[in-house]
């Protein structure tokens, strides 16, 4: 039970980092993306609409498959789409 409770506030931890680090990471990404206050703040918007909008389709599956199998399958997606990208980045040129 402890353990489950380890995993939760790791999850609610993650899930505030999720909705605040594009506010702290602006600076470094104006920079180096060559963006302005406007278009960081349009990304940001979207990121909130995306994030709130997958929030509906995955607590229905919540509540219909359990919190085991999608979380498994989650982690799957995000984690095999975090690899392709990477395995797929070009070298930024310096």
């Amino acid at each position: 039970m402890k353990l489950g409770i380890f995993f939760l506030m790791l999850g609610y931890g993650l899930s505030q980092f999720y909705r605040s680090f594009l506010a702290v990471l602006s600076p470094a990404l104006a920079e180096d993306l060559g963006a302005s206050a406007a278009d960081l703040s349009y990304a940001s918007g979207i990121w909130f609409l995306v994030f709130a909008a997958a929030q509906l389709p995955i607590g229905v599956a919540l509540d219909r498959y359990g919190p085991r199998w999608i979380s498994v399958i989650l982690v799957a997606i995000g984690g095999g789409g975090g690899g392709v990208m990477m395995a797929l980045a070009h070298t930024p040129k310096i």
